[in-house]
This record gives C-alpha cells, structure tokens and sequence, in this order.
C-alpha cells in the first residue's frame, strides 16, 4: 500500500525482466513465474503502471517454514535429527534445510541454510 514500496518492487519486475533476457539465465532455465498462481513474466505488461497495479492486487506475504524437526540428543522424544543432522531411527538420511533451525532467522532462509549446509558438508 505505500507507494515507496509499489516503486521499488517495479523496479525490481525491471531488474528480473533484465536478468531473465540473458543468455546465461537462457541456458539454465525455461521460464519464470511469478506468482503462487503461476502467472509467467512474460503475462505482465512492459509498462510501470500496469505492472504496479498488477503488484497491488497480486503482491501478499510469504513465510519461510521453520523448526519443525528437532535437532537434539537421539533419546530425547522431541529429537528429529541428531547433531550431524541424521534423522533419527532411519538410516542414511540426512535433513539440512530450515527445519533444523530452532528460530527462524529474520530474513530470508537461503544464506543460514546454505550456511549450514556448508558447515555439515565439513563435518563429512
């Protein structure tokens, strides 16, 4: 609802319209989608105002799922995954995404993700 925001969220349609027209973004995907509904970029207008309107009425929150397996000790009854991130009581499989984390972060999920990723992948 404030147009400081509709302003930089257009900008940011412009930035992804400029990246997707790559050559390089061409090679590694087909398409891209834009909404929960599945709306490809290229459905929006090449004009500021359309798309700002298309934001208003399209644009909502998202939540990044969080904390729902239990990183704890293997006898603890609310353990999921054991510090190594092996699930517990199934053999060879491993759970390294969000749902290890205790709280979610404050911002987007990737980078503490891949944070943890990483810090697995070491302890292999």
């Amino acid at each position: 609802s404030d147009e400081v925001d509709v302003e930089a969220l257009v900008s940011g349609v412009r930035t992804v319209r400029h990246l997707v027209a790559s050559r390089r973004f061409g090679a590694v995907a087909t398409g891209v989608y834009i909404d929960d509904v599945g709306t490809p970029l290229e459905a929006l207008p090449d004009d500021d105002a359309a798309v700002a309107s298309w934001l208003k009425t399209r644009m909502g929150d998202y939540v990044h799922a969080a904390g729902t397996c239990a990183m704890g000790p293997r006898d603890a009854a609310s353990s999921v995954v054991d510090s190594d991130c092996r699930v517990i009581g199934i053999d060879g499989l491993r759970v390294c995404d969000a749902s290890i984390f205790p709280d979610l972060p404050r911002a987007n999920t990737h980078f503490p993700v891949m944070m943890a990723a990483e810090h697995l992948a070491d302890r292999w």
